[in-house]
């Protein structure tokens, strides 16, 4: 991917519905070039698959410890 600009950004998305409303954003800065990190707030098979997601689009997955979420 090429990058027009440098810099990281961190996502925190601590729930299902909050993924889907900022999954724009995090492809957005990706696409620039960001490195882009996002943490996942929740556990289930949902939170399976955001995190697939963000992988496929270059992201780095961070996990809030199943004890706490």
């Amino acid at each position: 991917m090429q990058a027009d600009r440098q810099g990281i950004v961190l996502f925190v998305v601590s729930i299902l519905n909050y993924h889907r409303e900022v999954e724009p954003v995090i492809a957005y800065f990706r696409k620039r070039g960001y490195a882009t990190h996002v943490l996942i707030g929740w556990v289930g098979a949902d939170a399976d698959r955001a995190i697939e997601h963000y992988l496929s689009l270059g992201c780095q997955i961070h996990r809030v410890p199943d004890s706490h979420a």
